[in-house]
Parts: C-alpha cells; sequence; structure tokens
C-alpha cells in the first residue's frame, strides 16, 4: 500500500536530507547481550552432547559410537556426568557467543562499502572468521578449563581447581594450550554458521517466499548446523585433543598423531555426536537470538517512535498497547525530495498484526505527514513493506530528526 501526501517545500526549494556519520551504539549492545543470552543458554541446554562427543574423540580407534559412550558414561559415573564441566562452559558461552556473534554484524557492516548493503557471501565469510577468531583467542582458558573437567577422571574437580593445576603444571601460558586450532575452529565455525545462516535465510524469504518467523529460523538453522558440523569436525578433533593432552608440541604434530593411529577419518571422529550437539545448538543460537534481538529492536523502534510523534502520545500509547513487540523496525530515509517512512512486522502474530495496523495506518499515517510538513519536508511516502533491518540508517536517521525537532522547539 502506496500513498502520497503532498507538503510545501522549505524556501530554499530543496530538501532536507539527514546526516551520514551518525555512529549507532545501540546495535553493538543489543547485539552482544542477544548472543550472549542465546549461546549460553543454547550451551547449558547441549553440554550432556558435548561431554559425550569429548569422550569420542580422546577415545582413539576403539571409542564407541554415540548412543554407546553415553550408557556407558551414565553407567560408570552417573546422569549428572552428562553435565561435567557446564560451570565453565556457560560462562564461556556468556562471553565467546556474545562476542563472535555479536560481532558478526559490525564486522559484516564494515566490510560493505555501503550501509544497509549486503556485502555477499564472501565478506560474509571474512566477517565470520574475523569475529570468531578473536572470541576464540579471548576465550581460550574457560575452553580448556571445560574441556578438561569433561574428560574421564575429572570426577569431583571443581573449575577452579582445574585452573590452578593447569597453571601450577604448565603455567600460566598453559591456560591458551590449543589457541591456534582453537581460532581456526572458531573462525570456520562462525564464518560457516553465520554466512550460511544468513544465504539460506535470504533464499527462502526472498526466493522462496516464506515468512520471516520462528518455522523459517528453524528451517535455515538445522541447515546452517548440518554445514558448520562438517566444516569444523576436523580442527574441533584437533583442538580437543591438544586440550587434554599436554604432551602435542603444536597442531601439526597433533594431526600427525591423530593420523598415524585413525587414519583421515580419525579427523572426523565425534562428527555425529559433533551434529547432535551443533543441530540442535545452533537452532537454539539463531532462534533465541533472532526473538531477543527482535524485542530489543522493538524498545528502541518505540523511542525512536516517539521523536516522530511527539506531538500525539495518544496515538503512539495505542501504537503499543495493540501492537506489543510485534513492530520490528520503523525508518526513515529522506532522500532528496522523498522521506519513507517503512515498518516490518514480526509475522509471529500475523493475524494480530494486520488488523492491528488496519486499524492504526490511517491515524500513523495522518501523524506523520503532519509532522513532516510542519519541517517542509516536500513529499511523504508511506508504505508497508517487507525490509531488512538496517540499525545504522535508524540510527542516523533518527538522529537528524531529534535536530529537526529541536531547531523547531527553539
Amino acid at each position: 500500500m502506496l500513498r502520497e501526501v503532498e507538503a510545501p517545500s522549505n524556501e530554499a526549494g530543496t530538501s532536507i536530507t539527514p546526516p551520514t556519520n551518525a555512529s549507532p551504539s545501540f546495535p553493538l549492545a543489543a547485539g552482544f547481550a542477544a548472543s550472549s543470552i542465546s549461546v549460553s543458554s543454547a550451551v547449558f541446554m547441549t553440554n550432556w552432547v558435548d561431554v559425550i562427543k569429548i569422550r569420542q574423540q580422546v577415545a582413539g580407534p576403539e571409542g564407541k559410537n554415540l548412543f554407546s559412550t553415553g550408557v556407558s558414561v551414565i553407567r560408570n559415573e552417573g546422569v549428572l556426568a552428562l553435565y561435567r564441566g557446564v560451570t565453565p562452559a556457560v560462562l564461556r558461552g556468556m562471553l565467546y557467543g556474545g562476542l563472535r556473534i555479536g560481532l558478526y554484524s559490525p564486522f559484516k557492516q564494515a566490510l560493505s562499502s555501503e550501509a544497509g548493503e549486503d556485502p555477499g557471501l564472501g565478506l560474509k565469510i571474512v566477517a565470520g572468521m574475523g569475529s570468531g577468531a578473536v572470541a576464540a583467542g579471548i576465550c581460550n582458558p574457560t575452553d580448556l578449563v571445560k574441556t578438561r573437567m569433561q574428560v574421564a577422571g575429572a570426577i569431583g574437580r571443581s573449575s577452579w581447581g582445574v585452573t590452578q593445576e593447569v597453571i601450577r603444571e604448565e603455567g600460566v601460558i598453559g591456560l591458551w594450550k590449543g589457541t591456534t586450532p582453537s581460532m581456526v575452529r572458531a573462525a570456520l565455525l562462525t564464518a560457516a554458521q553465520c554466512a550460511t545462516y544468513d544465504e539460506v535465510k535470504l533464499l527462502f524469504t526472498r526466493q522462496l517466499g516464506w515468512e520471516d518467523g520462528v518455522g523459517t529460523h528453524l528451517a535455515v538453522s538445522g541447515v546452517a548446523g548440518l554445514v558448520t558440523t562438517t566444516v569444523t569436525a576436523p580442527v574441533d578433533m584437533i583442538k580437543t585433543n591438544m586440550f587434554v593432552n599436554p604432551v602435542y608440541n603444536g597442531p601439526w604434530d597433533c594431526v600427525k598423531d591423530i593420523y598415524r593411529r585413525m587414519g583421515v577419518r580419525g579427523l572426523f571422529k565425534g562428527w555425529s555426536a559433533n551434529w547432535a550437539r551443533q543441530g540442535p545448538m545452533t537452532t537454539l543460537v539463531f532462534v533465541v537470538n533472532e526473538t531477543v534481538g527482535n524485542r530489543a529492536h522493538a524498545g528502541k523502534v518505540y523511542r525512536a517512535l516517539a521523536a516522530v510523534l511527539s506531538h500525539d502520545s495518544t496515538l503512539q500509547d495505542e501504537l503499543i498497547r495493540e501492537l506489543g513487540f510485534v513492530i520490528k523496525e520503523v525508518r526513515v530515509s529522506p532522500d532528496h525530495a522523498k522521506a519513507f517512512i517503512l515498518w516490518d512486522s514480526y509475522t509471529g502474530q500475523s493475524k494480530k498484526t494486520t488488523r492491528a495496523l488496519q486499524k492504526t495506518t490511517p491515524r500513523i499515517r495522518a501523524g506523520v505527514a503532519k509532522f513532516l510538513k510542519a519541517r517542509n519536508v516536500p513529499r511523504l511516502e508511506f508504505r508497508l513493506d517487507k525490509i531488512s533491518d538496517d540499525d545504522a540508517e535508524l540510527e542516523r536517521i533518527f538522529s537528524w530528526i531529534e535536530e529537526e525537532r529541536n531547531k523547531e522547539e527553539s
């Protein structure tokens, strides 16, 4: 639906354009928080599979399959053994996950030639590798402690006790043992996970016409989890063995030993357990991340919407009351002689959204037209549409609106 509202031009006969150098601070903080919550939640729920995977990877050629390994752990050590190492795992998930996924979007935006532009698969992979490597390098100590707690013989050892043992026997630098394969794994994991999720989601929503809802997020996450598991399996095997066996002189020494004992297939040992964990974990991470991110984004939109409709608080209250967190984005983009107001409805409540938008759209259009007309913006085009998130553009535009509003008040 599209409607144009004529308004008088300003004295110079030219349009008002927003500043292009505003720097958004909210997206990074919101991205870190959403990613921390999603990754740590997923880590907690899938820790038992991680324990089984670690046991398979350190068992050597005689290791059992996924089911047999799980049964063996429960029979010999009890059910709680499947959650050994969960404390450092969750702490690592909060920091590592927040950095790994939270930095992906800023890295991707930095590599884009223009704000809001799709950087393409190649640059998405580069962004994923960069954010993953940075996160893994910082969080290596918690990953090492977690892994050592999860191997056999670690019963009753606390995370602090394992940390002290590593420092006592290998020095502080020992906490960063295996950093190279850990960073390579994280780089490949983030690149495969985030880039695949991005590209498959675009394919499903734009080419196949799927709605951007939870069902799509689940399907896309499943594909991303399968790709991620396969890409990271060899370096995950190397990382685990270096973490639990201090005898290795480096990654290449570890690779040669694995190949000598088990052949090429040894590099993919634990793939089934890794997929059993990575599949649902990827799904949990992205579904929770999308949900938390949408709610955080909605809060920002309401504050920004207040700047546009500040003269009509009743209208804003009605919108929030009727739509709740349905609205995901409001974007104003003055460009030469035009100003666009767009918002993307959160598809989880499509029927409610449609009814509410039909009821409130005329008043919103009238309110926004009045606001822009008072500021001599020549033309308004208003429409409801499906658009991608563009936080940088959103921040710039509402910064511009605030400036115009302050000028009017002064």
